[in-house]
């Protein structure tokens, strides 16, 4: 990773993985809807969800419209985050109390956060997640290019480079028709539209439009994640998603049954081998 990549990294994941997230969540905590019941790792973990959940949805529709890129991408989550900040109390900001109470909580608190017992808890799902890390970030160790985590990370990278969902491959217009034929295995499908090798689907031969196939999150993801990183870091999605869902089902079990239930889910999660498989494989089952 070159240090403008680190640079681009510390700068935008704030904004990607939980701004939106934070806002959202204080105009949540000033009407009083729903988080008086929740405990600090449930509000961490859904203030990241819900920004993860806007930085894709808005990623998508900027690769509809063919313009996804670094810029245009923090753009519409400053536009989004002003959105919820002007829905929300905007003069928070200006509260030195507010500010001054958020510095000196930390130090004011060590000795109760000690012997809380929900810290003990979450000092557990803190290290059953950092053994889920050191499992599930060895990522994309081998896939063939034209198997399903090909498609996803070809077409990720293309996404990153391009910034639209469509691909247009220059080559195709090029080709006569019976070249064509002999170098593409083609299969006609009664719908009209041609598909080859690696489920890439040429809607407009003329053209050269080509469309991957497969769902467009996991994709996206690995869209963002190299612009964000570098192409290296598009296989980073799927063990980022892996660790989300350990966090999440641990947070679900202690809501349902318990402490001891929660952190247990999460740990045999962990551990389970086709969880350790797919968060490592770069395709859609851990999305």
């Amino acid at each position: 990773m070159s240090e403008l990549e680190l640079l681009q990294l510390l700068v935008a994941t704030p904004l990607v993985g939980w701004l939106p997230g934070w806002l959202a969540w204080r105009i949540q905590k000033e009407r009083g809807i729903g988080t008086e019941n929740l405990s600090g790792a449930e509000s961490v973990f859904i203030r990241i969800l819900i920004s993860l959940l806007v930085s894709a949805g808005l990623a998508i529709f900027l690769a509809e419209l063919g313009i996804l890129s670094l810029a245009s991408l923090l753009a519409g989550l400053i536009l989004v985050c002003l959105m919820l900040w002007r829905l929300g109390n905007r003069y928070w900001i200006l509260d030195i109390g507010y500010w001054k109470g958020k510095i000196q909580y930390p130090i004011s608190n060590i000795q109760y956060l000690i012997s809380n017992p929900q810290s003990l808890w979450t000092a557990g799902l803190i290290a059953i997640l950092i053994l889920a890390g050191i499992l599930f970030f060895h990522p994309a160790e081998s896939f063939l290019v034209m198997d399903d985590a090909g498609v996803y990370v070809i077409h990720g990278l293309t996404l990153a480079r391009t910034g639209g969902l469509a691909i247009h491959d220059p080559l195709l217009p090029s080709l006569p028709s019976t070249a064509a034929q002999q170098l593409l295995p083609l299969v006609r499908y009664e719908s009209g539209y041609i598909r080859h090798e690696g489920a890439f689907y040429i809607w407009h031969w003329g053209r050269g439009l080509v469309q991957p196939s497969f769902f467009h999150l996991p994709s996206i993801w690995m869209a963002l994640l190299a612009l964000l990183a570098g192409p290296r870091a598009a296989v980073w999605a799927t063990p980022i998603a892996g660790l989300m869902a350990v966090a999440g089902l641990a947070l679900l079990g202690r809501r349902l049954f318990g402490p001891a239930v929660g952190l247990t889910a999460a740990f045999l999660l962990t551990v389970n081998f086709p969880q350790v498989w797919f968060a490592r494989y770069p395709t859609s089952e851990m999305f």
